[in-house]
């Protein structure tokens, strides 16, 4: 599968002007970070997934606490049948874990029910039965109009789309739903709006509500989804546009993503009234198998000379196979070949202002940012996180990361006290584990300990030579608690020890009661030598894991500037951070020996997509790696990988490199 590494959620304001509390993040976090999700394209569940998703861990940096996800894409037949397997098996135990409840629900609708009802989990607790709402309460048939429509005050409302009735919940009807399905989420946007204006007395206002659904009370949850698309940007002189028919089309990477082709917009002039269509066509490329297909329908009138309209509703358009290839190649004027069906969905009659129509009219078409674009919409300012741009171009900070580990897959043999990971590269055609040369030395400080070590002796050494000097340090495995706070305590000691502008990464795993946590960290060495006075360590109990996480923000907050660090650059699958190294191909890099010194000179137009979309000129260093063969200690003369003496930790002490085999040339992410 590929794998792909983003953000979930932070804690910084969204666009809807809402945040989510640290507290809640890392409650989230603890409570799902061993959950899969299936995830599916444009969220629409009617179709089917192509990837799943977990939890990776939490992100922390000055101003910014943020959820990290990684997702696995389905390459293969059978990883896309795995995917399935997690969805089916997510929606096993969702109504498996509410038995007693559904039981409950059950009970209050019999006799009403058929033999072919279906137990589902949308917003609330809920059973799918033809008619369900009929049988149950005939009188709310009474109250519709002849459109099937009915006035929203008749119920009260708990959530955008689910209404208090009797003690049940009765939904907005699921053509509400993206795609119009009953998995998905409901358009609480619009429903929101319309709500919000049914205790307008100049403003009559009907939705259709689901017959064949209803649900528990008592039992509802607020789902949210965010989409960040075109908004409406307001022109209220509607009876200066003249007559014609508009054409928006999505181009076709957009055409696959939203499942939409192309949207109609139509006004037309009838002696005393102007008459405004719109007309979304859906696009048929995700689901071949497809034998009804649903446009979104929205029609509006206006009197000539007026400024407001007085009337406007939306629909559901429903054409079949023959019908709807016979629409997508005619105009929203012309008439189709075949049987339509038309269901309305809501409507509005009294003076309706101008800004608040073409509310309404984007938010009943939410995800399509086309019907904004037409209404002379501009993309919303994204915050500084969402915006590439405004990225700092090197590690700006102290940044740190961590990850929940289940126990069971983090067992390893024999009786050690730290187990010291490798990295992984590819020489000499073979992938073979190594160590940077540059943290040999705290290797080394901890072999010389008393204390149970486990690394991999056939290892290589390898040493980054560049102008900006970057060490990155191998996890750190502790399988006593004991050896976390001694780990961190050799590096409080060597980073005091060292150049305040060399850059370091290191991670630690602790081994807990019921669960390890990665912690990992990356930053400058003098951002360190600061980070350590403040005495801020890991916690060597399960429970202070909260309070570590919440201090470890408040300090990053407190003595840090604003970072605006690119997560990505830094963070690994694996939930570990690091300065990322990416081999250069020898014809993309030509060494040059001059009086001064060896330089090395790089051909841009020569890299990758890869590296060049990973790494910018203003972010990178430019390494030749040399494997270590032999190195000698400048204080005994000894073999440096055998004697006793340490550079940094040992004054005076440093390393002569007396034998070498060049790796390659690495570009390195500062």
């Amino acid at each position: 599968m590929k794998k792909c590494i983003g953000v979930g959620y932070t804690n910084e304001k969204n666009l809807y002007g809402e945040i989510i509390p640290n507290e809640n993040i890392i409650y989230l976090y603890k409570d799902n970070y061993k959950n899969k999700y299936a995830s599916f394209l444009n969220h629409d569940h009617s179709t089917e997934p192509i990837a799943y998703t977990e939890m990776l861990g939490i992100y922390l940096e000055s101003g910014l606490m943020a959820q990290t996800i990684y997702s696995n894409f389905a390459e293969k037949i059978e990883e896309l049948n795995y995917i399935k397997s997690i969805h089916k098996e997510n929606l096993d135990k969702l109504i498996m874990g509410e038995r007693n409840s559904f039981d409950m629900l059950i009970s209050k609708l019999k006799p009403n029910l058929s033999s072919n009802y279906k137990k589902i989990f949308v917003e609330s607790i809920a059973i799918y039965d033809k008619n369900i709402v009929s049988n149950m309460f005939p009188e709310l048939i009474k109250k519709m109009d002849n459109e099937g429509l009915i006035n929203i005050s008749e119920f009260k409302v708990i959530n955008s789309g689910l209404y208090e009735y009797n003690n049940f919940i009765i939904y907005a009807n699921k053509f509400f739903r993206r795609g119009c399905f009953i998995g998905n989420a409901i358009n609480s946007k619009l429903l929101y709006k319309l709500e919000s204006l049914s205790s307008d007395k100049n403003i009559d206002i009907k939705i259709s509500i689901d017959l064949d659904m209803i649900g528990l009370i008592g039992s509802e949850k607020c789902l949210r989804e965010y989409d960040y698309i075109f908004g409406p940007k307001f022109n209220n002189n509607l009876n200066s546009i003249k007559d014609n028919i508009s054409l928006h089309k999505f181009n076709d990477d957009e055409r696959c993503i939203y499942g939409i082709d192309k949207v109609e917009f139509y006004w037309n002039s009838r002696k005393d009234i102007k008459i405004f269509e719109c007309e979304e066509i859906t696009n048929d490329e995700l689901d071949k198998n497809k034998n009804i297909f649903r446009n979104r329908y929205v029609h509006s009138i206006i009197k000539l000379n007026e400024e407001k309209p007085f009337h406007l509703d939306g629909a559901i358009k429903e054409y079949d196979v023959k019908g709807y290839m016979d629409r997508i190649d005619k105009k929203i004027t012309d008439k189709v070949d075949s049987n339509v069906k038309y269901k309305k969905l809501w409507r509005l009659d009294g003076k309706i202002e101008v800004d608040l129509w073409k509310d309404l009219i984007s938010s009943f078409y939410y995800e399509n940012k086309l019907v904004g674009e037409y209404f002379g919409g501009e993309d919303l300012k994204l915050s500084t996180k969402y915006s590439y741009k405004e990225y700092s171009n090197s590690l700006n900070g102290l940044i740190t990361h961590i990850r929940f580990l289940d126990n069971k897959c983090n067992k390893v043999d024999g009786d050690y006290d730290i187990i010291i990971n490798p990295g992984y590269l590819l020489y000499e055609n073979c992938i073979i584990p190594y160590y940077e040369f540059g943290s040999y030395n705290f290797i080394k400080k901890l072999k010389q300990l008393d204390i149970k070590i486990k690394y991999d002796d056939k290892a290589i050494y390898i040493d980054f030579k560049s102008e900006t000097e970057v060490i990155n340090y191998p996890v750190f495995e502790c399988n006593k608690l004991e050896m976390v706070k001694l780990i961190e305590n050799k590096f409080s000691e060597l980073y005091n020890l060292m150049c305040d502008d060399i850059f370091v990464s290191y991670s630690i795993i602790a081994k807990y009661d019921t669960k390890s946590v990665l912690y990992s960290f990356a930053g400058n060495i003098k951002e360190f030598k600061d980070f350590y006075k403040s005495n801020i360590c890991i916690p060597n109990c399960e429970n202070e894991i909260d309070n570590y996480i919440n201090n470890l923000y408040n300090y990053l907050n407190n003595n840090h500037a604003k970072c605006n660090n690119l997560i990505t650059k830094y963070l690994d699958n694996s939930g570990i951070l690091s300065f990322r190294r990416f081999i250069v191909d020898d014809d993309s890099c030509e060494m040059c020996i001059e009086d001064n010194g060896v330089f090395l000179i790089l051909k841009q137009d020569k890299l990758s997509e890869n590296i060049l979309s990973s790494l910018t000129n203003k972010s990178i260093s430019l390494s030749l790696a040399l494997k270590i063969d032999n190195a000698i200690c400048s204080q005994c003369r000894d073999n440096y990988f055998n004697c006793s003496h340490i550079s940094f930790f040992d004054s005076g002490v440093y390393t002569n490199i007396k034998r070498f085999t060049k790796v390659g040339i690495f570009l390195t992410g500062l």
